[in-house]
């Protein structure tokens, strides 16, 4: 893989990678703070304190990845690539979930292809910034944008 999207180089798409995970980390954090927020019992359940601490996690790994960018640092790479790993394992579990949920409430078949192009955005994302990451370990040129 040289491209990312077809258009951008590698870097550009390990940067635009870097920058949807951000932002897609932010609004999701959102969303879970929301919800706590609005849980009318008293205590946060392990799932919503799950999500909120791996959305944290991804939101600084999302920073890493962007600082590394900049400075060709491909170790500084490998955290957000586990990470988003994770994050895409969960959303995988979501997804089968929302699928046997639409099974029973075809409305749910909305939100199942939502869930599955976020995730297969998400996929895209690790594959492209892995290519530049193994770039930077063959040697390859870097582009300087």
């Amino acid at each position: 893989m040289q491209t990312c999207c077809g258009c951008w180089n590698l870097l550009q798409g390990s940067r635009a990678s870097g920058i949807w995970t951000l932002v897609a980390g932010i609004l999701n954090l959102l969303w879970y703070i929301y919800q706590a927020a609005s849980n009318t019992r008293s205590s946060i359940s392990w799932n919503t304190f799950l999500g909120i601490a791996l959305l944290v996690i991804w939101i600084i790994t999302s920073i890493i990845l962007l600082v590394g960018l900049s400075q060709s640092n491909r170790y500084m790479f490998l955290p957000w690539l586990i990470v988003t790993g994770l994050i895409c394992l969960f959303q995988l579990i979501t997804l089968i979930y929302f699928i046997i949920v639409a099974i029973v409430a075809p409305i749910f078949w909305i939100t199942v292809v939502i869930a599955a192009i976020i995730l297969a955005l998400n996929i895209y994302a690790m594959v492209c910034v892995s290519f530049y990451y193994q770039q930077l370990v063959d040697g390859g040129v870097q582009p300087k944008v």
